[in-house]
């Protein structure tokens, strides 16, 4: 459990990273329950990237402020993003992804009730989700909010290597 952490101005608030097979033995972030994350101006909020599939991210309430991601996902099954604010940094002018879940051998993950939005003054380009390489994905009750008058954000991104999951009941 990471309970209520608080990061300011990091490039990475919590991250887990196995860049070879050597490091990914002893490098491990399975069960991974984080309460209430108070992440601000960073420039990704929660990257867990390993190179084989690891189980279990449960990220609820708090909120994250980014530049580039707030939460990125990669190998990863039974995780779930819940009730959690995620937006992008009024200054960042980095293109901004809210949730990415990718790479294969990720199944059975979840986002429900995350609020993703973009400040007014960001610039650069924005995704509130991007999907790929995923299988059984259920994505649902999600609001997505970009500022008035800008057509250009994309809500949710599901690429053609998803399959089986179901998107529902999300507001863009």
């Amino acid at each position: 459990f990471i309970l209520n952490p608080q990061v300011y101005n990091a490039h990475r608030a919590i991250y887990c990273d196995a860049t070879s097979e050597a490091i990914a033995a002893g490098h491990q972030a399975e069960g991974v329950h984080i309460v209430h994350p108070n992440l601000v101006e960073v420039i990704r909020g929660i990257e867990l990237s390993t190179l084989r599939k690891e189980a279990g991210l449960h990220v609820t309430k708090g909120h994250i402020s980014a530049h580039q991601f707030g939460v990125l996902l990669e190998r990863r099954f039974h995780a779930t993003v819940e009730g959690t604010l995620i937006f992008k940094d009024s200054g960042s002018v980095m293109d901004f992804v809210g949730i990415r879940m990718r790479l294969a051998e990720s199944h059975n993950n979840n986002v429900y009730g995350v609020h993703i939005r973009t400040q007014p003054s960001a610039s650069g380009a924005a995704r509130g989700m991007v999907i790929s390489d995923t299988e059984r994905a259920n994505i649902f009750g999600n609001n997505i909010w970009f500022p008035e008058g800008d057509t250009t954000g994309v809500g949710i991104t599901l690429t053609s290597t998803c399959t089986g999951s179901l998107v529902h009941g999300n507001l863009r």
